[in-house]
Protein backbone atom coordinates (compact mmCIF):
# COMPACT_ATOMS: atom_id res chain seq x y z
CA UNK A 1 0.00 0.00 0.00
CA UNK A 2 1.03 3.50 -1.06
CA UNK A 3 0.19 6.05 1.69
CA UNK A 4 0.80 9.81 1.40
CA UNK A 5 1.78 11.68 4.71
CA UNK A 6 1.23 15.50 4.58
CA UNK A 7 1.98 17.68 7.77
CA UNK A 8 3.87 20.51 8.29
CA UNK A 9 5.79 19.24 10.87
CA UNK A 10 8.84 16.92 10.04
CA UNK A 11 8.87 15.40 12.93
CA UNK A 12 5.55 14.27 13.22
CA UNK A 13 5.74 13.29 9.68
CA UNK A 14 8.91 11.10 10.82
CA UNK A 15 6.70 9.73 14.19
CA UNK A 16 3.70 9.08 11.22
CA UNK A 17 6.47 7.09 9.20
CA UNK A 18 7.87 5.74 11.89
CA UNK A 19 4.25 4.72 12.91
CA UNK A 20 3.67 3.06 9.64
CA UNK A 21 6.49 1.10 9.30
CA UNK A 22 6.10 -0.93 12.30
CA UNK A 23 2.92 -1.74 10.90
CA UNK A 24 4.50 -3.12 7.79
CA UNK A 25 3.56 0.04 5.92
CA UNK A 26 6.96 1.28 4.05
CA UNK A 27 5.40 2.84 0.46
CA UNK A 28 5.26 6.13 2.36
CA UNK A 29 5.48 9.97 0.32
CA UNK A 30 5.50 13.13 2.18
CA UNK A 31 4.42 16.33 1.59
CA UNK A 32 4.88 19.39 3.84
CA UNK A 33 1.53 21.18 3.28
CA UNK A 34 -2.15 20.61 1.11
CA UNK A 35 -0.38 22.56 -1.93
CA UNK A 36 2.62 20.02 -1.77
CA UNK A 37 0.17 16.87 -1.45
CA UNK A 38 -1.86 18.21 -4.22
CA UNK A 39 1.20 18.51 -6.68
CA UNK A 40 2.39 15.28 -5.92
CA UNK A 41 -1.15 13.48 -6.31
CA UNK A 42 -1.28 14.56 -9.43
CA UNK A 43 1.76 12.82 -10.94
CA UNK A 44 1.47 9.39 -8.42
CA UNK A 45 -1.54 7.08 -7.52
CA UNK A 46 -1.86 6.68 -3.80
CA UNK A 47 -3.67 4.44 -1.93
CA UNK A 48 -4.41 6.50 1.22
CA UNK A 49 -3.80 10.07 2.58
CA UNK A 50 -3.18 10.63 6.17
CA UNK A 51 -3.06 14.38 6.19
CA UNK A 52 -2.66 16.85 9.32
CA UNK A 53 -6.15 19.16 9.76
CA UNK A 54 -4.28 22.34 10.70
CA UNK A 55 -1.77 23.46 7.84
CA UNK A 56 -0.30 26.67 6.09
CA UNK A 57 -1.16 27.57 2.67
CA UNK A 58 -3.61 24.54 2.53
CA UNK A 59 -5.34 23.11 5.27
CA UNK A 60 -6.43 18.99 5.44
CA UNK A 61 -9.71 19.90 4.80
CA UNK A 62 -8.93 22.36 1.77
CA UNK A 63 -7.10 18.92 0.70
CA UNK A 64 -10.15 16.42 0.87
CA UNK A 65 -12.31 18.76 -1.05
CA UNK A 66 -9.54 19.30 -3.92
CA UNK A 67 -9.08 15.41 -4.03
CA UNK A 68 -13.14 14.91 -4.34
CA UNK A 69 -13.60 17.57 -6.43
CA UNK A 70 -11.14 15.59 -8.87
CA UNK A 71 -13.03 12.15 -8.58
CA UNK A 72 -10.49 10.78 -6.56
CA UNK A 73 -11.69 8.50 -4.05
CA UNK A 74 -8.81 7.79 -2.05
CA UNK A 75 -9.43 7.28 1.33
CA UNK A 76 -8.43 10.24 3.58
CA UNK A 77 -7.87 9.97 7.63
CA UNK A 78 -7.33 14.07 8.41
CA UNK A 79 -5.35 13.87 12.03
CA UNK A 80 -7.21 16.70 14.32
CA UNK A 81 -5.87 18.42 17.57
CA UNK A 82 -7.51 17.05 20.65
CA UNK A 83 -8.78 20.77 21.45
CA UNK A 84 -10.52 20.68 18.19
CA UNK A 85 -12.46 17.62 17.86
CA UNK A 86 -15.40 19.62 16.69
CA UNK A 87 -13.51 20.04 13.10
CA UNK A 88 -13.75 15.82 12.61
CA UNK A 89 -17.30 16.45 11.53
CA UNK A 90 -15.99 19.32 9.17
CA UNK A 91 -13.68 16.83 8.30
CA UNK A 92 -15.82 13.76 7.19
CA UNK A 93 -18.24 16.29 5.71
CA UNK A 94 -15.82 17.64 3.19
CA UNK A 95 -15.14 14.10 2.22
CA UNK A 96 -12.54 12.56 5.00
CA UNK A 97 -13.31 8.82 5.75
CA UNK A 98 -12.12 9.32 8.86
CA UNK A 99 -10.42 10.62 11.73
CA UNK A 100 -7.75 10.59 13.98
CA UNK A 101 -7.30 12.89 17.25
CA UNK A 102 -3.50 13.63 18.46
CA UNK A 103 -2.06 12.45 20.51
CA UNK A 104 -2.54 8.80 19.24
CA UNK A 105 -0.81 5.13 18.96
CA UNK A 106 -0.33 2.84 16.31
CA UNK A 107 -3.38 0.82 17.23
CA UNK A 108 -5.36 3.78 16.92
CA UNK A 109 -4.08 4.72 13.73
CA UNK A 110 -4.14 1.03 12.85
CA UNK A 111 -7.89 1.00 13.48
CA UNK A 112 -8.47 4.38 11.45
CA UNK A 113 -6.54 3.49 8.19
CA UNK A 114 -8.90 0.14 8.38
CA UNK A 115 -11.66 2.36 8.76
CA UNK A 116 -11.29 4.70 6.20
CA UNK A 117 -10.32 1.95 3.62
CA UNK A 118 -13.76 0.31 4.14
CA UNK A 119 -15.67 3.78 4.55
CA UNK A 120 -14.18 3.95 0.92
CA UNK A 121 -15.34 0.51 -0.66
CA UNK A 122 -19.17 1.01 0.90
Amino acid sequence: MRILIVDDSVSTRAVLKQMLADLGHSNVIEAADGIDAANILQKNAVDLVISDWDMPHMDGVELVKAIRRRGDDVPVVIVIGQSKRCEAIGALQAGANSYIVKPFDSTTLSDRITQAIKARET
